[in-house]
């Protein structure tokens, strides 16, 4: 016996195809938008005081005149509790003349924080969830994460590596973000020189 495929068959079977055709269209086109927003449309601003010294930070100062680094953590995150002496070794080898370096703890409460960073003689300038305002976006990683933000408050680069090649993968998103603003400074000193030369000659004969 041969099956063959009706009319009615065959429509249903074509309007199923472009029923399929048009969700994938929207699926893809949803994840674009979403990769072109993560990518383009990142907000890390934040504005909290730092725990311990009750100093207000804020990102708009912080990477004024060089980059900041920002690590992503949770004093009840065990990820993180394992995490910690790799950022310790990081903070350590880090010239805080070319850098800032916060700690943003994302749960609970300020105390829940001290108490971490007290009991592993940990001295990180830190912010709190419950101690200031943040974006979103800065959580969109997950966590432990660490941020490196550049000139006009964008992102360099990320590392979540819990991990020995956490310092070394660091070390080279740093040295980017400074070199940014080493080309920046170079760019701005060589308009003032334009600048003055322009009239050095206006009064001589």
């Amino acid at each position: 016996m041969v099956c063959t495929e009706t009319g009615d068959m065959k429509y249903k079977r074509i309007l199923l195809l472009m029923l399929m055709a048009g969700l994938s269209l929207l699926m893809f086109t949803a994840a674009s938008a979403q990769g072109s927003r993560r990518s383009t449309d990142k907000d890390y601003s934040f504005k909290a005081r730092e725990i311990e010294s009750g100093k207000m930070l804020e990102l708009t100062e912080l990477i004024a005149d060089k980059p900041l680094i920002l690590h992503v953590w949770a004093p009840d995150c065990p990820h993180c509790q394992r995490h910690m002496p790799y950022l310790s070794s990081l903070y350590k080898k880090l010239d805080l003349e070319q850098v800032n370096f916060v700690t943003y703890s994302v749960t609970g409460k300020t105390n829940d924080a001290l108490s971490f960073l007290k009991k592993r003689n940990l001295e990180f300038p830190t912010v709190c969830l419950s101690n200031g305002s943040f974006s979103k976006d800065l959580k969109d990683g997950g966590w432990p994460n660490t941020l490196v933000i550049g000139l006009e408050g964008k992102l360099v680069g990320s590392c979540d590596i819990n991990g020995p090649t956490y310092v070394d993968s660091m070390e080279d998103l740093v040295d980017k973000a400074c070199e940014q603003y080493a080309e920046k400074r170079q760019t701005e000193q060589e308009q003032e020189e334009e600048k003055g030369s322009d009239g050095s000659n206006w009064f001589e004969d």
